[in-house]
């Protein structure tokens, strides 16, 4: 296995399906990539989100190499320590770390690709734009929505935004464990993404690739159970 994605996931039903759409558009015929889901432990207790879930992966296990996993721990205050977690279990050389409700739009492993070959032991940044309308409802095919470039960047190179966060930044497995992913003293002083990063710039370099664009779909208000049911109406009432 080339590469894992590792996605931590909590509550983003009709986001996290669109960001499966984006993922089957671009790698359904990539046989070396696997999707490692992590279902964060209030999910999993919650009956009613947990269906949600798996009534989301369901059409997507035939394209794509999915790993559900139910998480047992806490969480603390963020999703890191699922992220580590991931690293740990995951089959590929390199790891994508990334959100539900990263969508995308451009092909980033053909660029994590080229960047790997030249040398593995960098971390990849693409850059990533924050979107809000379409994305945000249940998009039937990855063609019903077409990107405008009409969002806000929050990671750019070239402007000089954003912090290198996990927005499907790539990384090898190798010097994920040798830094023992976000770390158990980053977890305890909160902004973890950010120690991590730091701590990965200390010793590697960072490459951004503002080409690779990866969107971060604004997730406010999306969780709605009216809409939520007439999804489940317009697919056949499939739960």
């Amino acid at each position: 296995m080339k590469y894992s994605f590792i996605i931590t996931y909590y509550n983003r039903d009709i986001v996290f399906h669109n960001t499966l759409l984006s993922y089957e558009h671009f790698y359904r015929n990539r046989h070396d990539i696997e999707f490692i889901v992590l279902e964060d432990k209030k999910t999993v207790k919650d009956k009613r989100e947990h269906e949600k879930l798996l009534f989301v992966l369901e059409p997507f296990f035939d394209s794509l190499l999915i790993r559900h996993e139910e998480m047992d721990f806490d969480n603390l205050t963020c999703p890191c320590s699922t992220l580590t977690y991931g690293g740990n279990i995951a089959e590929g050389k390199f790891l994508v770390l990334c959100n539900p409700e990263n969508m995308l739009v451009s092909d980033i492993i053909n660029g994590f690709d080229v960047e790997f070959e030249k040398n593995e032991d960098v971390y990849v940044v693409p850059a990533c734009m924050r979107v809000s309308g379409k994305p945000q409802k249940w998009l039937k095919s990855f063609d019903d929505y077409l990107f405008k470039m009409d969002g806000r960047w929050i990671q750019n190179r070239k402007l000089k935004i954003g912090r290198n966060l996990n927005h499907c930044t790539a990384i090898s497995k190798e010097i994920f464990i040798s830094l023992k992913g976000f770390g158990t003293g980053d977890l305890r002083l909160g902004g973890a993404d950010s120690y991590f990063i730091k701590r990965v710039s200390r010793k590697y370099k960072i490459i951004n690739r503002d080409d690779l664009i990866v969107l971060h779909i604004t997730h406010e208000n999306v969780l709605n159970n009216l809409e939520y049911q007439e999804t489940v109406k317009i697919l056949g009432g499939r739960k």
